[in-house]
């Protein structure tokens, strides 16, 4: 595998300083996570004397260990195109389950703003060896990084977010303005790896949870959502998650929006267990979403059922309805 070398910024210096093997970028963001912060630190210093993996069994509810635990959450990197030892980047790397899991084929940059979850990367990465596996803490669009540094970059679950750390311009405009960015760092023949929900999705029909905190939002016209979250807000995982700002899509609304971006969708999975489980990846392709189907005996029941089953391999069914996409991206001027 390639040597880790250092992540570059716009004037040509290496950028950012080291505290040991965790690399800081500018001012960190304020603090949000999946456990209170209290929580947060005293899981780092347990993870400090008696493991990460010790502290994540006794800070974090058991609904999340396995969330926490398993880098086979990067289980999609069997359908990127990036060779081994390639420099790639996760933006919004969390507690560092897919960095972990990509550093044992490629050079990983975890960048993830808050403090503490970056410190627990770099706690993770130090305690498992991983050599290939550099933390950096840095609020992305705000660090100037230098451009065409990377082959491959992960937005797992990120791009919905982007509106709530720039409350100074509309969350479309950010959102774009993130995807520009994310273009500019590719080098030449990178791709961009990008999980999202389906704005209307099936999960969604049937009343999961929106980044709002409350049900069905996404579904309605933005609006109607902002004003239902102004008389509701819960405030959901960050304190600076205020108004209606988390927009999702549908299928052409990414379409419209990664254009605009200056990028071209190479490829589409759907992802039926949610993208932070990808356990089935299938293409938006017809053939193969009828060969699922056959697989829950298309065949068998009565024709009715036969018939309805046939309509549900519908290839434009599952664009309107499937659950998380998982897109492919690359620079349209490749």
């Amino acid at each position: 595998m390639a040597a880790r070398r250092p992540i570059g910024c716009e004037c040509g210096r290496q950028l950012g300083e080291f505290e040991g093997t965790l690399l800081r970028l500018g001012p960190a963001l304020p603090y949000w996570g999946e456990i209170e912060q209290p929580q947060m630190l005293l899981a780092l210093q347990m993870a400090q004397r008696e493991g990460w993996r010790h502290a994540v069994r006794c800070c974090f509810p058991p609904s999340l260990h396995a969330y926490v635990e398993q880098s086979e959450r990067g289980a999609f990197m069997d359908l990127m195109p990036w060779p081994p030892g390639s420099r790639i980047l996760e933006v919004g790397s969390g507690l560092g389950a897919i960095s972990a899991g990509l550093a044992r084929e490629y050079c990983v940059f975890a960048l993830e703003g808050v403090e503490e979850r970056a410190r627990f990367v770099d706690l993770r990465a130090h305690q498992d060896g991983l050599s290939h596996l550099l933390s950096v803490r840095a609020a992305l669009p705000r660090s100037s990084l230098a451009p065409k540094q990377f082959d491959g970059i992960v937005l797992n679950g990120v791009l919905e977010w982007v509106g709530v750390w720039q409350p100074e311009i509309p969350p479309r405009r950010a959102q774009l303005d993130f995807l520009i960015s994310m273009r500019r760092l590719l080098r030449s023949g990178g791709a961009i790896y990008l999980a999202i929900e389906n704005r209307f999705g099936w999960p969604e029909l049937r009343g999961s949870i929106d980044h709002s905190g409350l049900r069905y939002t996404s579904l309605m016209p933005r609006f109607l959502a902002r004003w239902i979250v102004a008389g509701n807000s819960f405030l959901y995982r960050s304190r600076q998650n205020v108004g209606y700002r988390t927009y999702t899509y549908s299928y052409y609304g990414y379409q419209r929006l990664f254009r605009a971006a200056g990028l071209r969708c190479r490829e589409t999975w759907l992802c039926p267990s949610g993208y932070n489980n990808p356990q089935e990846i299938l293409p938006l392709q017809q053939d193969v979403i009828r060969y699922a189907l056959r697989r829950h005996n298309l065949h068998r029941g009565a024709p009715w059922r036969q018939w309805l089953k046939r309509q549900l391999g519908r290839e434009w069914l599952w664009r309107l309805f499937g659950a998380d996409f998982l897109f492919l991206l690359e620079s349209a001027d490749a």
